[in-house]
């Protein structure tokens, strides 16, 4: 049957006017060593060493972090406004269509794999920090095989140093507030691969479109504050975000340590923070690294597991797990109390990324200054459990309460503060 002509004239299609463009080359390096970032965990890609779909991801997020004020605590909202610009899956809604491709175009290219760092060695059957590695060993523990002593000829995951690429980035003008935003925190606060919120990966911006970068900051405490100050109040939007979104804020908690590299300043963090989470003493009450932990953690285990407390805080009944403010999940491995090893995570929610943020700030001058910051909007999951053998054990909380502070040697900050029930900001205090 043959197709009957059209009754009327179709109306004409009316292009719209294609979107001012922008475009920048933008040529990073390294200034600490690449953690994983690929396939197999803990290892970089094989072929791509710095892949454009992982920087996407890490815009995104910084993205939400920055400007996720703007709506008013609606989520909707949000994710709307995130898919026009970095897209998501197509959908019709109310007649609109929304998701589908992205408006920013990410393209890697002029990659510069670096050199494997292998931070641990096998000395006989004890596996140890290897002297040569620029890693501060405490953030690496990711890449320690288990059970090592029990393999020998094991081949322990290395990280990457001195990687370099090169980031051609394109987007609608529209969007050049948002871009420029999501860029800046990256640089500043996120970077490359996996664990970057320990320091891995962290960013230094070499040129933009051929043209030595402008925006770095001083090295100076005092006027790295300000400086850091005037970019929140510059790309950070003011408002209210959607609960559990993690954010930065125009009056962010942060602090900063000055050195004479980025690997000294990393260094530097990395080792206070190991202090603090790890600090011992003796039954004498004097510090000793071979002691009894000062976190109340290892005895609340053993009395929720009915068995007797030990070392100087013997006498203390603390039965909460206030490390967990530090990411989940936390495995307890009790070499001294058979059958005790266990792990916290939340019931329904076995990982959580920490709110600290601990890295280098590569600085004018080839430069870097350390830079420690508490994420807003982070909630630890309810409730937290303890669990044996992949099974819950038991239900535990982890927010304390001015007196058990008090109890907590770390948690004994310089005044005013006094006894902090906030780990995380007690560290801060005393860095």
């Amino acid at each position: 049957m043959s197709r009957k002509p059209p009754v009327k004239e179709p109306s004409k299609l009316t292009l719209r006017p294609a979107a001012e463009m922008i475009t920048e080359v933008r040529e990073y390096s390294l200034i600490t060593p690449l953690f994983g970032g690929g396939i197999d965990p803990a290892s970089p890609d094989p072929i791509t060493v710095v892949r454009a779909a992982e920087i996407r991801g890490q815009l995104r997020f910084w993205w939400r972090a920055t400007r996720g004020g703007q709506f008013g605590a609606d989520l909707k909202a949000l994710r709307d406004a995130e898919e026009a610009i970095w897209g998501g899956p197509a959908r019709e809604e109310n007649g609109r269509s929304l998701g589908g491709q992205s408006s920013v175009q990410v393209v890697v290219r002029d990659w510069k794999n670096g050199t494997p760092d292998v931070p641990f060695e096998m000395a006989g059957n004890r596996l140890q920090p290897r002297g040569g590695s620029v890693v501060p060993a405490y953030a690496a523990f990711p890449l320690q095989p288990e059970r090592a002593a029990q393999r020998p000829g094991l081949q322990i995951k290395p990280v990457y140093k001195d990687v370099r690429f090169t980031l051609v980035i394109t987007f609608p003008k529209t969007y050049q507030n948002d871009v420029a935003a999501a860029l800046w925190a990256w640089e500043t606060f996120g970077g490359i691969g996996a664990r970057t919120r320990r320091g891995f990966g962290a960013l230094r911006l070499e040129k933009v479109n051929g043209t030595a970068a402008q925006n770095l900051p001083p090295c100076d405490d005092r006027q790295f504050g300000q400086w850091l100050t005037a970019q929140l109040n510059h790309h950070v939007a003011e408002g209210v975000w959607p609960a559990g979104i993690p954010h930065l804020n125009r009056q962010l908690r942060f602090k900063v340590v000055v050195g004479n590299s980025a690997i000294d300043v990393w260094h530097e963090l990395i080792n206070r923070l190991q202090s603090f989470r790890q600090q011992r003493r003796g039954m004498n009450g004097r510090l000793n690294r071979y002691g009894h932990s000062d976190c109340p953690e290892p005895n609340a285990i053993r009395l929720l597991f009915k068995r007797p407390p030990r070392g100087p805080h013997a006498n203390r009944r603390i039965r909460k797990f206030p490390r967990a403010a530090f990411g989940l999940p936390i495995v307890f491995h009790m070499p001294h109390d058979p059958g005790l090893d266990v792990t916290l995570e939340g019931e329904n929610l076995s990982r959580l990324a920490s709110p600290l943020i601990l890295k280098p700030v590569a600085c004018r001058d080839g430069k870097a200054i350390g830079l420690a910051v508490i994420l807003e909007g982070v909630q630890l999951p309810v409730p937290l459990v303890l669990k044996q053998d992949n099974r819950s054990v038991h239900e535990v909380q982890a927010t304390l309460i001015q007196a058990e502070a008090c109890q907590i040697p770390p948690l004994r900050v310089p005044p005013p503060n006094g006894c902090q029930p906030d780990v995380i900001q007690a560290f801060l205090d005393l860095l």
